[in-house]
């Protein structure tokens, strides 16, 4: 959560800066028929790097490396140029199994800087 950087903010009143979803959260969506998706990419099935790498061409910047199973992970980034957008950076990592399952799944955003009010 962020609300600001030199003053307290109510909690309704704060932005979510970082979500975070593991294999029980996983199991719990599935076992509740919810499907989660990012951009067109379901994170519930398995991955094919081909499909994640046509699904997000240059934003992708983090591909698992195949021959070392404990670096499993996809890294996507979405940026401006712009320090005053206030959701100017997201990144989402995707952590993968052996099996190309999602272990678990990161998204989080870079805060523009708190800018004094006028």
């Amino acid at each position: 959560m962020y609300g600001s950087l030199d003053k307290d903010v109510n909690i309704t009143d704060s932005k979510v800066v970082n979500f975070y979803m593991d294999e029980d959260c996983e199991n719990a969506v599935k076992n509740a028929g919810i499907d989660i998706k990012l951009e067109d990419l379901d994170l519930l099935d398995t991955f094919d790097t081909d499909n994640v790498k046509n699904i997000f061409k240059k934003k992708l910047w983090l591909i698992p490396n195949e021959s070392e199973p404990t670096d499993s992970v996809y890294g996507i980034s979405w940026r401006t140029n712009s320090d005053s957008i206030f959701w100017n950076e997201y990144y989402a990592y995707i952590r993968i199994d052996e099996n190309k399952n999602m272990r678990n799944f990161i998204v989080s955003t870079s805060v523009a800087k708190d800018k004094p009010e006028k």
